[in-house]
């Protein structure tokens, strides 16, 4: 007589089951963390980069073109919109340093004939801050005194829109900085310096406020720059 046995059939139980599906859950939610953690990571990097970016650009002409002027030509504009400053301000400046007639042959003073404007757009919640070149056509109208249209009428040389600005005497007029969240400049009648503080938006990154609300990170310049040429 012969006995055929029973033959177990090759498989998973249950409970295997159950175990394999949280070990591929936890592995495959492990490796999305990690990923996700990489692009943050990436793009906090690239935020980085592009405003630090802007700064370097923001000290190479600003920082730079405040210490050829002269103190007591700056003419300073204070604007604020809903707490931020979107300053502006003027000052003088030489098309040509090097150039055979840039200095007075007696004061050895320089002959100015240029003024420079920086100045922030009032959008919110970031704006814009502006350069612009202005080259008078009557050279008594340069001197080291405030640019006298801008210190008149200082919003119709910053509009928001910098292509709204008058062509007299406009040489050019560029965008240095984007997500300026605030523009503030302060002058310093006692050391005769000029203090700016200038804070940048960072795209792909967030902070919480005290409110516990989430706004955009900030990139914060501050500096304080003291004229070479005043008198």
């Amino acid at each position: 007589m012969i006995r055929v046995g029973r033959h177990r059939t090759p498989g998973f139980t249950l409970t295997e089951a159950l175990v394999t599906v949280l070990v591929f859950t936890f592995f495959m939610g492990t490796l999305f963390a990690i990923i996700s953690h990489g692009f943050r990571s990436y793009s906090i990097a690239v935020a980085r980069a592009d405003v630090t970016t802007e700064a370097r650009r923001l000290v190479l002409f600003l920082e730079h073109e405040l210490r050829s002027t002269e103190y007591f030509s700056i003419a300073l504009e204070s604007r604020t919109i809903q707490g931020v400053h979107r300053d502006g301000f003027s000052f003088v400046s030489m098309r040509d340093w090097a150039g055979p007639n840039s200095f007075d042959a007696i004061e050895a003073r320089p002959n100015w004939d240029r003024y420079f404007i920086y100045y922030a757009t009032q959008e919110l919640p970031t704006g814009q801050l502006v350069r612009m070149v202005i080259d008078p056509s009557s050279s008594s109208d340069v001197g080291s005194y405030p640019y006298s249209l801008f210190a008149s009428s200082p919003d119709t040389f910053m509009p928001d829109d910098p292509l709204e600005v008058p062509k007299t005497d406009l040489t050019s007029s560029r965008v240095l900085a984007g997500k300026v969240k605030n523009f503030e400049v302060k002058l310093l009648p006692v050391t005769q310096e000029i203090d700016i503080t200038i804070l940048l938006r960072q795209n792909g990154i967030m902070t919480r406020r005290a409110d516990r609300t989430r706004e955009g990170g900030t990139f914060e310049l501050h500096y304080r720059v003291k004229p070479q040429n005043t008198k």
